[in-house]
C-alpha cells in the first residue's frame, strides 16, 4: 500500500510516494509560505494528485510534517512563528480526505525527522535519541526508550518554541528561540 508524504518547510516543499518504506518517487519544489496555508495546499494538492496519477494503485493516506506547534490527535495546527498564515483555521484532515480522499496524518517536521532516522537512518536500532534541525526555524525533537518524547501536554522536546525573552513590537516570534533562526535567514 501507498503513502504520500510531505515536508513542509521554510522555503521548500518536500513530497514523496513511499510504498513499504521504499520510496517510490520524491520532488522538492519552493513554495511561497507568505502566501498563507490555503495557497501551499492549493499547491500541495495538484502535486499529490500528480505524483497519485504516476503510481497508480491503493492509497493508504497522506502524513505531513509541519514546522510548528500542533495537536497531533487531533491533527490542527496551533500556532506556526510567521509562516503559513491561517493553518490554524484549516481543518486539515477535512482539507486531504476532500481534496485527494485520503487519511491525513499530521506531525511536527522535527519530530517526523527523528522517527525517520531512528527507522531508516543514522540512529538506526538506537533507543534514545536527539534531533537538531537548523534552517528556516530551529526544529528539535526527542526519543526516549523507543518513543517520541511528547510529554503531558504533547509540547516537550520542541525546543524551538521556548522563550528566551520578551518579543519587542508586534512579532512574538522574535522573543522565541525559532524566531532568532528566522531572524538569521
Amino acid at each position: 500500500m501507498r503513502t504520500l508524504c510531505a515536508d513542509l518547510g521554510g522555503t521548500r516543499l518536500k513530497l514523496a510516494a513511499v510504498e513499504n518504506g521504499v520510496v517510490l518517487e520524491n520532488e522538492v519544489s519552493p513554495i511561497d509560505t507568505n502566501a498563507g496555508m490555503e495557497s501551499v495546499l492549493s499547491n500541495l494538492g495538484v502535486r499529490c494528485k500528480e505524483m497519485m496519477s504516476r503510481h497508480p494503485g491503493e492509497w493508504k493516506g497522506l502524513g505531513v510534517a509541519f514546522p510548528g506547534l500542533l495537536d497531533e490527535n487531533t491533527r490542527h495546527v496551533i500556532y506556526c512563528s510567521g509562516k503559513y498564515a491561517g493553518a490554524d483555521r484549516i481543518d486539515l484532515p477535512k482539507w486531504a480526505d476532500e481534496t485527494l480522499g485520503l487519511e491525513m496524518k499530521l506531525i511536527n517536521d522535527a519530530r517526523a525527522a527523528i522517527i525517520g532516522e531512528i527507522n531508516y537512518g543514522s540512529a538506526t536500532g538506537e533507543t534514545d535519541a536527539v534531533m537538531l534541525i537548523l534552517g528556516t526555524g530551529i526544529g528539535t525533537a526527542a526519543v526516549c526508550q523507543g518513543k517520541v518524547y511528547r510529554g503531558k501536554h504533547g509540547m516537550a522536546g520542541l525546543l524551538g518554541w521556548t522563550f528566551l525573552h520578551k518579543a519587542k513590537g508586534d512579532c512574538p516570534r522574535l522573543g522565541l528561540l525559532n524566531g532568532l533562526a528566522t531572524d538569521i535567514t
